[in-house]
């Protein structure tokens, strides 16, 4: 806890009572109490409420500009007139009992001093400790390296955290470097813990990102030193802003591009460190006569299977059919031998098995509104059943075979049948290539299939054939279906510990090794040039910023008059930051919107099961809701591949590329509110009398550790940004799904996307318009009439602390204005911060 220094109590109780410093030990000492460390003797013999001067001023009031004593005319300059006198007391109090509550009372209120400290109610206990070190150097954790350390805490703690959970998953899936299963079990709850993990992790990643900027910034503040020499070759540097030109010297440099570099593989690769995976039973399909049902075998001859490779790129690829039985498919190469293609392998043997089991009745039977509802969300929802047998109600005149139509559902499906086999192209021409199987179902009576053809000269869809009219069906109960896992990845989760122990390793090298006193804010800037101004900028009234980047060195002694302007918050951050960060923002947004309705469009061209792509849900995977726009999905992976890091690692970049766009984004947009907090804090100097926020307070100045973003706009922002950094976590994802056969084995056919949701990219698009639109709406609130503005340019500042006499002014509270008007014989002015009288300069007078 901040103390005022012993000095500026002396100056209250001068010689009337004496203070003796006692030593503190562990039995005396009492935290909670104000009086600390001091012991006060002699209090009855004082003269402790005796009027002494200085007197106090009255503060700034309205009638300062209808005073016709300075409206109109012009006096010597002297306040006196004004200083109100403070009524007599009596000398002596007698035997003093001290009744103070105790300042701290526990833990909690302890945390609420310290979120506090920056706000605009924080008060502050004006004792400096009695065993304050002697040489006057501060505390190694105090001021911004308090803040700082709570920083490497919060590194600390999440590097533990990480550290941790990679052991963990590590031991329970023992699957080393390759991609590993933490748990598999029921969707809904694999998706719940998925959800609550990413929270997890958009906490930590705002905890740590924030200790990272936190330090960037301290690391950024220029010294005084560093501050003069810039000064002397008429340049400036920036206080209270994360900036380049502050930067000097190679040890400064490669410490903040360590930090910088090591945010990208967090915001590239935190996100996806864990997801889901979705295991999906592929299962075959036969369309089968009554006659199946009673024979004994199967001519496994018969020219009835369709299937592909790979999705077909033309509808005339469905013409070719093949037998049962054959197992090398793929003609494009000649092959004379059969090559196992995965999908035709078991087509005949799972015919004959199916039979079997139906004249065992072990098949379970299903009507038709029961098979359509069954399999007709696919194969991503279905519950209990594989293999099918769908028997029509008679034998085709114009055939003997007894299987009509054979497929593996994975090698069947696509574009073409709208990505459903229970819609035939009969049903698809009448309802403009949509399927849309609830719809279906109330027609469940007159279900029909067709096989799938397409002409030459229309290519592109399936034509009208002759149908097949549906009896009822036969699924093979199976227990296979519905499974979901949450996995990891152990080399992104090694990728994510190296960014955080780099980050930490900067934190703790810069907490022990930058010990000198910084400018980190307005208030630092403002206490060191008060205690000794800057004489490059002796005699430059009203330097504004826009002056002070234009800054000469021989333009000195020039009087300037003071005229006023009304100025709103926008004023502060200079256009050229403000046409960048609104370019970048509203390029941002039209993108991501032009690209939800081109998603929109996709998605309900290839699904008739919704009526709006928003149903699905939000942060859920739907099959149809893929990223396409790129060539960034990889299909046809065997189980190899399939958990392997090379292809995921990729897709992970791709889905989490909008982190870093927006990470880059929030530091402008978080830059521009510092601008115009930091303009808004200056000019309250104007009309009120205030102490000093420093990081390393002394006197009555106000400590602080949340630099130049008070708590009330830096944890807003810092919540707002964790809130959008896990809606896009929603919204773009790695899709992975696993293929397995009926027996439960990986199928060659396995597949990872980068999918999105509909419904979570609209709320991050409309929570990332409310927060710019948040900022504009702020930049129109109105700066303190009088003030000038300087901005975060430190020549400016400077020009303002020219103080004439008032020699510790930094350590009271102090208040920007005239101390002394221009005189009736021309003789200019001065305005200046002080902590004497001052009054509002008048307009069209003279100041130096």
């Amino acid at each position: 806890m901040f103390r005022r220094n012993a000095q500026d109590q002396l100056h209250l109780l001068d010689e009337s009572a004496s203070i003796a410093r006692s030593p503190s030990s562990p039995e005396s000492i009492r935290y909670d109490d104000p009086h600390d460390g001091f012991q006060l003797r002699d209090i009855e013999n004082s003269d402790i409420g005796t009027q002494r001067t200085p007197q106090y001023p009255p503060p700034y009031s309205s009638s300062w500009d209808s005073d016709p004593e300075i409206g109109v005319g012009k006096s010597t300059g002297s306040i006196d007139a004004h200083i109100r006198p403070v009524p007599e007391r009596s000398t002596t109090f007698g035997t003093f009992t001290s009744k103070t509550q105790p300042a701290v009372k526990n833990g909690f209120h302890r945390f609420l001093r310290f979120l506090l400290r920056s706000g605009s109610y924080a008060s502050h206990i004006s004792y400096e400790r009695a065993n304050e070190s002697p040489s006057g150097i501060p505390a190694k954790y105090s001021g911004w390296r308090g803040g700082v350390f709570l920083g490497a805490t919060s590194a600390g703690t999440v590097f533990l955290i990480n550290l941790i959970f990679t052991i963990w998953a590590g031991a329970k899936s023992k699957s080393g470097m390759r991609v590993g299963t933490i748990y598999t079990g029921d969707c809904g709850t694999v998706h719940k813990a998925d959800s609550w993990i990413h929270i997890a992790i958009n906490i930590m990643g705002t905890l740590l990102l924030g200790a990272s900027n936190y330090t960037m910034q301290c690391l950024s503040s220029p010294t005084r030193s560093e501050v003069d020499a810039a000064h002397a070759m008429g340049k400036y540097m920036d206080v209270g802003l994360p900036s380049f030109r502050n930067l000097h010297g190679w040890k400064k440099k490669i410490l903040f591009a360590l930090l910088v570099l090591s945010t990208l593989p967090l915001h590239f690769l935190w996100n996806s460190a864990v997801f889901t995976t979705t295991q999906r039973l592929d299962y075959n399909v036969y369309v089968v006569t009554p006659d199946f049902l009673t024979s004994t075998s199967v001519d496994c001859k018969q020219n009835v299977t369709i299937g592909f490779d790979s999705a077909p790129r033309l509808a005339t690829e469905y013409n070719p059919q093949k037998p049962l039985n054959d197992t090398h498919l793929d003609r494009l190469y000649n092959t004379t031998e059969p090559d196992n293609v995965w999908w035709s392998m078991d087509m005949c043997d799972t015919s004959l098995a199916l039979q079997a089991n139906a004249s065992k009745g072990l098949l379970t039977r299903l009507n038709n509104a029961e098979c359509i509802n069954t399999y007709g969300p696919g194969n991503g929802l279905m519950r209990d059943y594989a293999n099918l047998l769908v028997v029509t109600k008679e034998q085709p005149a114009d055939t003997n075979n007894t299987v009509l139509m054979s497929f593996r559902y994975e090698a069947f499906v696509s574009n073409f049948t709208a990505n459903r086999w229970i819609c035939d192209p009969n049903y698809l021409a009448k309802n403009k290539q949509k399927c849309k199987y609830t719809d279906l179902a109330t027609e469940a009576d007159s279900w029909s299939l067709a096989q799938p053809k397409a002409t030459e000269t229309e290519p592109w869809k399936l034509e009208v054939g002759d149908e097949w009219p549906i009896d009822y069906c036969l699924a093979e109960p199976t227990h296979l279906t519905g499974m979901c896992q949450l996995q990891y990845s152990l080399v992104i989760m090694l990728a994510v510990l190296l960014a955080n122990a780099t980050k930490l390793f900067c934190i703790v090298y810069i907490l022990n090794t930058h010990l000198d006193t910084v400018l980190a804010t307005i208030g630092d800037a403002i206490s060191s040039f008060l205690e000794i101004p800057d004489p490059v900028t002796i005699n430059r009234p009203f330097l504004s910023r826009g002056q002070a980047r234009q800054f000469k060195m021989a333009s000195s002694g020039i009087p300037a008059p003071y005229h006023p302007y009304k100025l709103r918050w926008w004023q502060a951050p200079s256009w050229l930051r403000w046409i960048i960060t609104l370019f970048l923002c509203i390029l941002a947004i039209s993108i991501t919107g032009k690209l939800l309705a081109y998603g929109n469009e996709a998605f309900l061209g290839s699904s008739g099961d919704y009526d709006s792509p928003y149903s699905i849900g939000f942060g859920t995977y739907s099959e149809y809701a893929i990223l396409n726009i790129f060539s960034s999905g990889q299909s046809n992976l065997t189980a190899e591949d399939f958990d392997s890091n090379t292809t995921l690692i990729a897709l992970v970049a791709l889905a989490n590329l909008p982190q870093v766009i927006v990470s880059c984004l929030y530091f402008a947009y978080n830059t521009i509110y510092t601008s115009m907090v930091s303009a808004d804090e200056w000019s309250r100097f104007t009309v009120n009398r205030k102490a000093l926020r420093t990081t390393e307070p002394r006197g009555e100045q106000r400590s602080t550790y949340w630099l130049s973003l008070p708590w009330t706009y830096a944890l807003p922002l810092a919540v707002a940004s964790s809130i959008l950094h896990w809606l896009i976590s929603q919204s773009l994802f790695i899709s992975r799904t696993e293929i397995l056969d009926t027996y439960g084995e990986p199928e060659p056919l396995s597949y990872m996307n980068v999918g999105y949701n509909p419904l979570a990219i609209l709320i991050a698009l409309l929570f990332g318009v409310m927060m710019v639109l948040a900022m504009i709406l702020n930049g129109f609130r109105k700066l303190t009439d009088g003030s000038v503005l300087v901005g975060n340019n430190s020549l400016a500042i400077s020009a303002a602390c020219q103080r004439e006499k008032d020699e510790g002014a930094e350590k009271r509270k102090v208040m920007w204005g005239a101390v002394r008007h221009e005189a009736e014989d021309g003789t200019p002015g001065h305005c200046c911060f002080s902590s004497e009288h001052v009054e509002k300069p008048r307009i069209g007078d003279k100041y130096l």
